[in-house]
């Protein structure tokens, strides 16, 4: 959920001198390191009196989005300790989850909402001075399943395999196996295995929906071809493999991926096993956020994600896999959330991030300083086509002309095998051109770069991937507002410094119609 209306109120208002406070505490997610619960204030409160948080003492330094590639960085809390160092050090880790709060003053009360989940990175102590904790946020959690146990550490770590028990030929209702267990599948859904031919055909996946005896399975649709294989006979002996495999939007592929445990408790995305999943607490999750780029990016639009062989790195495969539809994942008011890109300039309803908010403006008002590149150097080259390519046909945005160099005649977005439709309402060649559509832009065009540095904490509230309008006089780039109307941009990182009451932005803009100079 976004922050509250009076927090977001109390925060914005320079004309009221701002007061805030902070808390920290030590949370869980699995089985990670930490004194669960242990906590600490900037007010003098929480579980010892030794150390607290110093009063201007927060900074964040918030991950960058890269648009086109769709990669996020990761991104970092700071937080200054005053005291003794001693109880902080006993309670916390390296790889400690925690959550860090601050509350606003709204002249009635103190307004509470989470600055921050993340995994605590280091400890820096100097004698004379504060001491900082460094914190890095949440999408560092996903670099290996929060646990202390070494074999479980990898995503789907319980891999197998079997062998064919009895010949099997295409259009069996079963597949009979020496043994199917370790095979597991998602709740609701079908499991996946993946034959390999001992007479040297191409290996094939069928689907099943149950198993029989600890030695069959009794096969889905198998009269299919399943996920671009072809099937053809297997003959006693010949191997038979497990696969992990995820079907639905990809926003909601991987918050299954996110939150599963195993046993359906921890919110509607529980729905894997256990090592599929990352088993990260529900909350921590801006669903809201996520719900609505499901909706702007075609809801019908699904994915069958698989995988043959342990993940050690799930944070670099789900975001490459996302990043193939042009999705990311990032933070948002201190929540992690899955997005889609989308083209700026969006009509109203698409520029409108929650339902009843109209999209942030910028001002002369807002800006303390800032600098504008006329082409953003950390844009990869200029693109002539955007082709996306699914299991049976493609969709291309068609060709514009670089104005740049350097430049490259394609991009390819292939989700060959990845955009299966198996009785889901949707349309492959719909969901291609939505990827099309939503990543067109940033390839073909090469946007304004604005650093801004803004002061008062009104643009903490925005994350990477939000649409805003600048309103600025000063500014001199190339490209102009729209006829009676303002520039639009897309934000890629946001930094909060709420020790010093300001918040840096980079912005990016992009030409918006092929008449200007791109």
């Amino acid at each position: 959920m976004a922050w509250s209306d009076d927090f977001i109120a109390a925060i914005s208002d320079r004309a009221t001198p701002l007061r805030l406070r902070y808390e920290l505490e030590v949370t869980q997610a699995g089985s990670s390191p930490g004194v669960n619960g242990w906590s600490i204030t900037s007010y003098g409160e929480g579980s010892v009196t030794t150390c607290q948080i110093g009063d201007r003492g927060v900074r964040v330094v918030g991950s960058t989005l890269s648009a086109g590639s769709w990669s996020s960085t990761l991104g970092q809390m700071e937080v200054d300790i005053v005291g003794q160092a001693n109880d902080l050090l006993n309670a916390v880790t390296r790889g400690t989850f925690v959550v860090l709060y601050v509350q606003a003053w709204t002249g009635a009360r103190w307004a509470r909402e989470v600055l921050g989940y993340g995994q605590v990175q280091q400890f820096v102590n100097q004698p004379g001075r504060l001491g900082t904790l460094i914190i890095r946020d949440l999408l560092s959690a996903l670099r290996c399943r929060p646990t202390l146990s070494p074999g479980q550490l990898a995503l789907f770590y319980s891999v197998t395999s079997t062998t064919v028990a009895t010949d099997y030929s295409p259009g069996d209702t079963t597949l009979n196996v020496v043994s199917t267990a370790n095979f597991e599948q998602e709740t609701g859904g079908s499991g996946a295995v993946l034959v390999t031919p001992s007479s040297g055909d191409d290996p094939f996946i069928l689907r099943w929906g149950s198993t029989s005896g600890g030695v069959t399975f009794n096969l889905s649709d198998p009269s299919t071809d399943q996920h671009g294989t072809t099937r053809t006979n297997a003959t006693t002996g010949d191997v038979v493999a497990s696969l992990l495999m995820v079907s639905g939007h990809p926003i909601d592929t991987a918050r299954k991926v996110l939150h599963s445990t195993g046993g359906g408790g921890n919110g509607d995305y529980d729905t894997l096993p256990a090592d599929w999943g990352l088993g990260l607490p529900d909350a921590w999750t801006d669903h809201d956020d996520c719900d609505l780029y499901r909706i702007a990016t075609l809801a019908t639009m699904t994915w069958e994600v698989m995988a043959d062989a342990e993940i050690t790195d799930p944070w670099s495969w789900l975001s490459a896999i996302l990043a193939r539809g042009g999705f990311y994942l990032t933070n948002r008011q201190g929540k992690i959330t899955v997005r889609g890109a989308l083209r700026s300039g969006r009509p109203t309803g698409m520029l409108t991030s929650r339902a009843g908010q109209t999209v942030l403006v910028i001002t002369d008002a807002d800006v303390e300083s800032g600098t504008v590149e006329a082409w953003d150097e950390d844009n990869e080259s200029e693109v002539y086509n955007v082709t996306a390519y699914g299991p049976t046909t493609d969709a291309s945005a068609g060709g514009e002309d670089p104005a740049t160099l350097p430049a490259v005649y394609r991009q390819e977005y292939d989700l060959a095998d990845l955009a299966f439709d198996y009785g889901v309402s949707g349309d492959e060649a719909q969901w291609l051109a939505s990827i099309v559509d939503r990543v067109a832009e940033s390839h073909q065009r090469i946007p304004e770069r604005y650093a801004l540095s803004c002061g008062g904490m009104r643009m903490a509230q925005l994350a990477p991937g939000d649409q805003v309008e600048l309103d600025l006089t000063w500014y001199g780039g190339r490209i102009a507002p729209p006829p009676g109307g303002l520039l639009p941009g897309i934000v890629v990182q946001v930094s909060p410094d709420w020790g010093a009451n300001r918040v840096s932005l980079v912005v990016l803009v992009y030409p918006q119609s092929a008449e200007v100079f791109a």
